[in-house]
């Protein structure tokens, strides 16, 4: 079971354009699991006080994988603009 499952359909379905759009913007995409998801929803409840839903965990598990892996700081400026 997919907890996020509109997310991955979505992603099923334009998964073309995203891979051209990170192409041609050099970007990257990451995958997480599922209970990578989890995790991030019960981390974020327990430290921050923020109960959400897994689409929501899911963009802050994508985050800490980019960090984590380093890539995810590479154009500050752009991400600023």
């Amino acid at each position: 079971e997919i907890v996020a499952l509109l997310l991955a359909h979505e992603a099923d379905v334009k998964a073309r354009d995203i891979e051209a759009d990170l192409t041609a913007t050099g970007g990257t995409g990451y995958t997480v699991s599922d209970e990578e998801v989890y995790e991030m929803q019960r981390r974020l409840a327990r430290e921050e006080g923020i109960f959400c839903e897994p689409a929501g965990a899911v963009a802050v598990a994508g985050a800490v994988a980019a960090v984590s892996t380093g890539t995810g700081t590479n154009d500050i400026d752009g991400a600023r603009a």
